[in-house]
């Protein structure tokens, strides 16, 4: 069996190229994180009711890390749940004591962010009371501040495959017409939950020859919308534009480039931003710099993980 043809290491050279790229994206992306958000007045409380049982209940949506404030006025202690398991999902400490008439206060600390179902328990039959939960208003805006400037870097890798297309004169006669597999690495910077940067390299194989294409690239990503498809998990459509580089291909020995856009459908499976996330992606690129101009045209599909601290 013959050996397969060594395609020289691009990452260097084509590198040198992509990584000026990529700085200015960051760079960009970055300075626009340097404006915090505004500070508003302070927001009114975030429930408001009277319960008259203990099975009276309502929904609440709370913020692990955020610190609430809950005031009865009338019997009873305030009780958050998981609406899923059951489950005690905030821890509550009592105020200063007084009577069953007197308000009292507490302060609540979420397990979880997401939806609570909040009651008063210990409330006698044909009583009634009356509860406010507000945030406190400082540390909900050191966590916007926070989160607004806040630049999270991780990894990402992903598998997939590729349309026919041509990126050498090499690949004309090919009766596979250039379809193939793909396999990517990449370092990437998130911001502001909208924009993401990408730096990594990737080999595309081709079918009908006997050699590859390994590419360095920088990729653009900006959120779009993030429709609730799963509850308690954000998912993400995103819109994207790659620009890849590769030098020495084939026997032709041709030094071409890719321009690509596309989709992402990204699902987070933690709460927020950080952790691990699922991705489905689809670009369209188009190659240039190359020895032949047919078939310059291809679609890719790309199944990955990402991981981002």
């Amino acid at each position: 069996m013959a050996a397969k043809p060594h395609t020289p290491c691009t990452a260097g050279r084509a590198g040198t190229r992509v990584a000026p790229i990529a700085g200015l994206l960051l760079a960009a992306a970055a300075a626009a994180a340097q404006t915090p958000p505004a500070q508003g007045a302070a927001p009114a409380a975030i429930l408001e009711r009277a319960f008259g049982a203990s099975a009276d209940t309502a929904m609440v949506t709370l913020r692990r890390g955020v610190v609430y404030t809950a005031e009865v006025t009338g019997p009873g202690t305030p009780a958050f749940r998981n609406p899923r398991n059951g489950e005690v999902s905030a821890f509550v400490v009592p105020g200063a004591a007084g009577s069953d008439t007197a308000t009292r206060r507490f302060e609540v600390y979420p397990y979880l962010t997401g939806t609570h179902v909040v009651r008063l328990d210990g409330l006698p039959g044909g009583a009634t009371a009356r509860l406010r939960l507000s945030a406190d208003v400082r540390e909900m805006q050191r966590l916007a501040v926070r989160d607004y400037r806040a630049v999270r870097f991780g990894i990402a890798v992903a598998a997939g495959m590729h349309g026919g297309y041509a990126i050498a004169r090499a690949q004309s006669g090919s009766a596979a017409g250039g379809r193939g597999t793909d396999w990517e690495a990449a370092l990437v910077a998130e911001i502001l939950d909208r924009v993401g940067v990408a730096v990594g390299v990737s080999e595309q194989s081709f079918r009908g020859t006997s050699f590859s294409a390994h590419w360095v690239f920088a990729e653009a990503r900006v959120r779009a919308v993030s429709p609730s498809l799963f509850k308690d998990r954000r998912t993400d459509v995103a819109a994207a534009l790659r620009y890849s580089e590769t030098e020495g291909y084939g026997p032709d020995n041709v030094n071409p480039w890719l321009l690509s856009y596309g989709a992402f459908l990204v699902q987070h499976l933690s709460d927020g931003s950080r952790g691990w996330s699922l991705e489905l992606s689809w670009e369209h690129g188009h190659s240039g710099h190359t020895n032949t101009t047919d078939n310059l045209d291809t679609d890719r599909f790309m199944a990955g993980i990402r991981w981002v601290y």
